[in-house]
């Protein structure tokens, strides 16, 4: 996907620029075992994107990514977002950290 599209998204927006639900914010949180301080850094100045997976959305004027930022050489931060073109409005879905081992134990097997 085209990282410098979803730079200049991010960037242009401040903390409040986003929107989150107080469930899914409490999930992040408490179940996943990340900061919620994290998660905006990361958003609002995106230096660390590495890798930008697009999603089919639920509406046709909505655009859904998985943004992958590097926290280290082993660990990595899966943001996912939902950008609504209509309201002009970045939705937080889900955040978690992910590292070499589980991304080795999720990849699929491959056929022989």
């Amino acid at each position: 996907m085209n990282i410098p599209y979803i730079k200049k998204l991010l960037r242009k927006r401040e903390k409040d620029g986003f929107k989150i639900k107080n469930i899914l914010q409490y999930k992040i949180e408490h179940i996943h075992n990340v900061s919620m301080d994290e998660v905006w850094d990361n958003l609002c100045n995106p230096i660390n994107l590495i890798k930008v997976k697009a999603y089919p959305a639920r509406s046709k004027h909505d655009e859904s990514y998985r943004i992958y930022f590097e926290i280290n050489n082993r660990k990595k931060l899966v943001v996912g977002i939902t950008y609504k073109k209509l309201k002009n409005r970045v939705i937080i879905i889900t955040a978690f950290h992910t590292t070499r081992k589980t991304d080795k134990l999720i990849r699929k097997a491959k056929l022989r």
